[in-house]
């Protein structure tokens, strides 16, 4: 098998691309303002979590949050603008939520099969908990290039945190090909469980024992190479 680096997780690090200006957000600046665009993106995520895209609308969200549409659309000029900033403010949220979960997969003196199963667990738990918010996002993906491309960036910074992780387990051998196989079929999992169900192929396991099968799954097959 033929050695491959990790990628460039710094580069990978870096701030998501601009928008185009027509999909750019009007940044408030008084502390009254940035406080009702929280409100608004904060509104955004529980919107879509309850009625999915084709309920995301500008009327909708100035119910829920309570926002004159008028204030909202002094700040995104297009549904299509604002619904991208929810998307990243959530995504900001879950890349928080997954800095503290791979921390824990980097304490030192953990023994390899606790590395992987902190790693595996980090994977299916940021999925779990943003169920209801990625369901509805991850379903109109294929057709909607932004969401699709800022989605692979998260995708591929979540493989090097968990090849990163891995690689400390000692079981890689300056190859980390395995490892990001591995991250395939524990991120593949994770994407079913949120769009189909846990019990879509077979009896629902809970979510402690699909993190102990994977965690064996992954030390098994690391151990194996």
């Amino acid at each position: 098998m033929a050695s491959r680096k990790s990628p460039d997780t710094s580069e990978r690090s870096a701030a998501s691309p601009e928008l185009p200006e027509a999909l750019a957000i009007r940044q408030p600046r008084q502390k009254r303002s940035r406080e009702a665009w929280q409100r608004v993106l904060e509104a955004g995520i529980t919107l879509l979590e309850s009625a999915g895209y084709g309920g995301f609308t500008i009327a909708a969200l100035s119910e829920t949050s309570g926002i004159n549409p008028r204030a909202i659309y002094e700040r995104a000029s297009s549904k299509e603008a604002l619904f991208l900033a929810v998307y990243e403010h959530k995504m900001t949220q879950m890349a928080n939520d997954r800095d503290r979960l791979f921390r824990e997969a980097q304490e030192s003196g953990l023994p390899p099969g606790e590395v992987i199963g902190r790693a595996v667990a980090a994977v299916l738990l940021l999925f779990e908990r943003n169920a209801e918010f990625l369901r509805p996002v991850i379903a109109i993906a294929p057709e909607h290039r932004v969401v699709f491309e800022r989605g692979k960036r998260h995708t591929a910074l979540l493989g090097d945190m968990f090849v990163a992780a891995l690689e400390r387990t000692g079981l890689l051998t300056g190859d980390s090909t395995p490892a990001w196989q591995a991250f395939r079929a524990v991120y593949a999992m994770a994407v079913l469980r949120t769009m189909q169900g846990a019990d879509f192929i077979s009896p629902a396991p809970t979510l402690d024992e699909e993190i102990t099968y994977s965690t064996t799954m992954v030390d098994q097959y690391l151990r194996a190479e």
